[in-house]
């Protein structure tokens, strides 16, 4: 039977705090840990939203220290309570690990084997609940420990807080990743700031534009760690900023069409015609390239079109080909086509005999002077051959 148990202390208006420094800080937990305190962060988020459409909270380095740190120790001790053996609270372990809040709470939680599982516990505790909907919050600092010999095994610590004059920026409310170009940019200082500016590389900025505190903002190309940089100005011209940061992942380019006009082809007498036509979802097409398998290089090679038609000479020998085609997006990720084949014929050439007439009636010995008339549609004739029977009777080389 798995165990349980929360417990929760309330937010509540205070000034200081005190430093303990006899608690050793522990050692880095794993990635997982993190994993798993992002997505409650985000969880936290998405509760907030559902339930009055509550502002986001933005992770905070300092209290996602002190909670992954408390998540741990509880873990390791065997120990759940808001306060430690020693009697440090919640507030002034946040304090110690340099979180210099003016409101602040915590929830703390043990044996819920996932983020899901955890939160919706906290949703369903009144206290609990009141610290994940308290709108005098906008910092979060989240941490998960684990330990198989400690009675519940796994532990949470949920840190919430605001800091006098710190004014964050949440992208998607707080997602960890996106695919999308264009995020939602939720701004605090809306009481503060009357103007504000954006920019994606702290250099480059918008002009200066009236507060607002929701904001659609397109991220720059490509994939990989995006941050966006707001600053505020107040009517004093005092200026603050702050910063967050997303992974933008990237969407494969889709190649929507790579097609050949007709499958056979009349060897010397008809182009093939080639179609390419590639779509990048979140970005670009750079490069588009036809291939013909057998042969290294690209046939065809493009860095400025995203739809193509590609005429190939009317010269192939007879025979089955095969082709594919490459999409190339700004990100690097590129995409290949399924084959196409194509078959080039030839054409047999045509041959009438214009004399002697059919029928036609010779005395014995009597030279007879045979005339035709022979064209090849899709080429050029290389020999006449004339034949009685299976008898080969001469061959004409000059047509």
């Amino acid at each position: 039977m798995r165990l349980t148990k929360l417990l929760t202390v309330l937010s509540f208006i205070g000034i200081g705090g005190f430093l303990f420094s006899s608690i050793p800080v522990l050692a880095i937990q794993p990635s997982s840990a993190e994993n798993i305190a992002n997505e409650i962060i985000y969880l936290t988020n998405i509760e907030r939203q559902n339930n009055g459409d509550l502002p986001p909270l933005k992770q905070q380095q300092n209290l996602t220290n002190a909670a992954m740190w408390y998540s741990q120790y509880m873990a390791d001790n065997n120990w759940f309570d808001h306060n430690e053996p020693n009697g440090r609270t919640p507030f002034e372990r946040m304090t110690y690990f340099g979180y210099d809040w003016f409101v602040a709470g915590e929830n703390i939680a043990a044996g819920y084997s996932t983020a899901d599982q955890v939160v919706t516990g906290w949703m369903e505790s009144e206290g609990h609940r009141a610290n994940i909907l308290t709108e005098s919050f906008c910092e979060i600092g989240v941490g998960y420990g684990y330990n198989s010999s400690s009675d519940y095994r796994r532990y949470y610590a949920q840190n919430f807080g605001c800091q006098n004059g710190v004014y964050p920026v949440v992208i998607n409310r707080e997602a960890q990743e996106t695919n999308a170009t264009i995020v939602e940019l939720y701004i605090y200082g809306e009481q503060w700031a009357s103007e504000m500016r954006i920019s994606n590389d702290n250099q480059n900025w918008t002009d200066w534009m009236a507060f607002s505190s929701l904001h659609s903002w397109g991220l720059s190309g490509g994939s990989g760690e995006k941050t966006v940089y707001v600053q505020l100005k107040n009517e004093m011209g005092s200026v603050k900023e702050s910063q967050d940061t997303i992974v933008r992942t990237n969407v494969k380019p889709a190649i929507t069409d790579f097609s050949s006009s007709q499958s056979v082809y009349v060897q010397g007498s008809e182009a093939i015609e080639l179609t390419l036509t590639a779509t990048d979802s979140d970005g670009d097409i750079v490069l588009m390239q036809i291939y013909q398998q057998g042969l290294n290089d690209p046939i065809y090679s493009t860095t400025s079109e995203d739809s193509i038609v590609h005429t190939m000479d009317l010269s192939m020998e007879e025979g089955v080909y095969n082709f594919f085609a490459k999409a190339v997006d700004d990100a690097g990720e590129l995409k290949y086509s399924e084959l196409i084949t194509v078959s080039v014929v030839n054409q047999p050439p045509v041959v009438l005999i214009l004399s002697p007439e059919d029928s036609a009636n010779f005395s014995y010995n009597e030279e007879i002077s045979i005339s035709v008339s022979a064209m090849d549609e899709d080429g050029e004739l290389s020999k006449v051959e004339f034949y009685d029977g299976a008898t080969l009777l001469g061959v004409d080389l000059e047509g």
